[in-house]
């Protein structure tokens, strides 16, 4: 009776770190997904912001009971400031990958010779991640 016990509580522990283990994989992937997709958003296409202000605009237009030349003053007005937000993420997004770049660049720079490749094998990844081309000890070098 005593090892049949055991045995349940051993698979019950077993499934709940198993499940811990699932739900902080996806957690880490979606993050990442989000993040990558929230900083490469192309400047055509419809991002956070552009879905934001039609959801709004559309409450708002409900909510306030708005005729058509209000809707579409508080539509338009909202749209402007979608492509204003637009603008704000391009440029962040530039100097995002300038500040990555350089900092990369300054300790590539500041180690041995010997462990700059190995060195820009481990950031690598972290680059990709974020949708930026990873550095190249060319590139490195030639800055």
């Amino acid at each position: 009776m005593k090892s049949a016990r055991a045995r349940a509580w051993l698979a019950a522990g077993l499934v709940f770190v198993l499940g811990v283990g699932v739900g902080a994989a996806g957690v880490v992937w979606v993050g990442a997904r989000v993040v990558r997709e929230t900083l490469r958003a192309l400047p055509e296409g419809r991002g956070l912001a552009d879905r934001a202000a039609a959801r709004i605009a559309s409450d708002v237009r409900e909510r306030l009971d708005l005729d058509e030349t209000e809707a579409a003053m508080v539509r338009d007005e909202f749209a402007a400031a979608a492509v204003r937000i637009r603008t704000v993420r391009e440029e962040a997004f530039a100097r995002i990958e300038t500040e990555l770049f350089e900092s990369t660049r300054t300790i590539a720079l500041r180690l041995p010779e010997e462990d700059r490749e190995a060195f820009l094998e481990v950031v690598a990844p972290r680059f990709e991640r974020l949708g930026f081309a990873p550095p190249t000890l060319e590139e490195i070098s030639n800055r």
